[in-house]
């Protein structure tokens, strides 16, 4: 397969994708009890309790259930506390605005399930190599004529788009259901992990999603189905489908699926008037009011905090409060640039950068890996975190100017070789580099650590040396003296 698993591993994570569905449907049966405890060996429900039954070592039944409590007793643990504090009324919403379920009494569309159950069966068909299809005229999504699309997802599309007679349990659905399926395939370039991190302007996160939705005046029941394939594919995604859905009750952690879920219902507004800024803009003010300090703030630098609290998780109350102790430069920095939309015609509304250099300018930058930078190194020092995410902007800027006519354009920086170091491992280095920002290409850059001596044959129209000495008191003269030398 394409995917470097074995054949029988993905069929595994398939048909845990379709039991995830069958319990996600039945939450108000016997669904909750499956999804958190898994099967025992009739196919009947574990319910957790002591001698309902425990699988060790995947698929094999326990000999003796009473010893569950030791050899396995934290993973049992795990499962119990998932169960008892998920927000199930919150999954079960995601489910009914999908059209799956009518109502809260478990009744459920056929059409539509029916829909979801064939998508599970065939989402994953093109990791099969031998199956990949060959571009027959024209082009398709990038693929020329008598090309083979590797991308299984594209794949997949060619297939409904052009040959859908060869997928039988697609070709007899109805057009609405064959609709909904086609869209869940659409390159939509969306990704949740930028929204609920808050790592990604509203342009670079969303504009491609609400072309198609607009495009194809898709329904918000359709956007909902898209997030329900999501969950169950990712409920499937360990090849042990009797255990129960073991990414999401022990190895996902449970904050961030009820963010995830919680962000669903904004991105169904995108089949509304809500712009892609007004949508983001709208996230970040509640998750601010529930997570924060209540009222979100309004001004300069507003965005910036409310962004960086979403990126910071569990340490949000220190990193706004660290944020306050930057020096005026750096604040600057990061107020503006995370104010930016990469949309034209676009400004957050509590803070439209009005008088600044920025207003009404662009790129915006999409610094991908900033929230596991404040989380790693600002976890110790998170006024150091802030001030390296500063720096990294500023330099970028220098490689991007700000200008009228990129207002609508999205850059993504990445910082890739900073996500898992602290502060000081990031001021220390190694003996004889430096970090270096280096523009790949017209939409992109990269952090690299680059030795003293290549600087000399470097383009510096395409590289910015970052100075993160500049976190440190006393340490920006011995380090602009360095760097001067070339």
């Amino acid at each position: 397969t394409s995917s470097g698993r074995t054949a029988d591993d993905e069929y595994q994570r398939t048909i845990g994708a379709l039991f995830a569905i069958f319990w996600l449907i039945r939450l108000d049966i016997d669904g909750k009890e499956s999804f958190c405890f898994g099967l025992d060996e009739f196919w009947d429900p574990r319910t957790g309790a002591p001698g309902s039954g425990h699988y060790s070592g995947h698929g094999t039944e326990s000999p003796h259930p009473e010893h569950e409590e030791t050899a396995t007793s934290t993973e049992w643990r795990k499962r119990r506390k998932f169960f008892a504090e998920c927000d199930w009324p919150a999954l079960q919403k995601v489910i009914i605005d999908s059209g799956l379920l009518l109502s809260k009494d478990g009744k459920h569309d056929e059409d539509r399930t029916l829909a979801m159950l064939v998508l599970l069966a065939i989402h994953d068909i093109m990791k099969l190599t031998d199956l990949q299809p060959v571009v027959d005229k024209g082009t398709f999504i990038g693929y020329k004529a008598g090309e083979v699309i590797s991308d299984h997802d594209v794949a997949l599309s060619f297939v409904l788009t052009r040959v859908p007679e060869v997928l039988p349990s697609f070709a007899g659905l109805n057009q609405k259901q064959q609709e909904s399926i086609k869209f869940t395939h659409c390159k939509l370039e969306y990704n949740m992990g930028w929204l609920v991190q808050a790592e990604a302007p509203p342009g670079a996160l969303l504009r491609t999603f609400r072309k198609v939705v607009i495009k194809g005046k898709v329904p918000a029941s359709d956007i909902a189905f898209y997030f329900v394939h999501w969950l169950t594919d990712l409920a499937g995604a360990e090849p042990f489908p009797l255990e129960g859905s073991e990414k999401f009750v022990l190895k996902f952690p449970r904050r961030i699926l009820e963010q995830f879920i919680y962000s669903f219902s904004f991105i169904e507004n995108l089949s509304g008037e809500a712009t892609e800024t007004q949508i983001v803009e709208d996230y970040l003010e509640k998750r601010w009011r529930t997570d924060v300090w209540g009222p979100a703030p309004r001004g300069s630098n507003s965005i910036a905090k409310m962004r960086i609290a979403c990126m910071a998780q569990q340490e949000t109350d220190v990193a706004i409060n660290q944020f306050n102790e930057l020096t005026p430069a750096d604040q600057m920095v990061l107020g503006e640039e995370l104010a930016l939309t990469g949309c034209r015609g676009q400004q957050y509304e509590r803070d439209s950068l009005e008088g600044t250099e920025s207003h009404r300018k662009g790129p915006a930058f999409l610094v991908y890996y900033a929230p596991a930078l404040l989380q790693k190194a600002g976890k110790k020092d998170p006024r150091g975190a802030l001030a390296a995410l500063a720096e990294v902007l500023r330099r970028a800027r220098e490689l991007w100017p700000l200008s009228t006519k990129d207002v609508d354009k999205s850059v993504t920086i990445r910082i890739d070789a900073l996500k898992e170091m602290d502060i000081p491992s990031i001021l220390k280095a190694e003996a004889g580099a430096h970090f270096v920002l280096t523009k790949t290409s017209s939409v992109e850059a990269m952090v690299k650590l680059k030795p003293v001596e290549d600087f000399k044959g470097l383009d510096w129209k395409l590289n910015q040396v970052l100075n993160f000495a500049s976190c440190r008191k006393g340490s920006l003269k011995r380090r602009r003296t360095q760097i001067d030398e070339f």
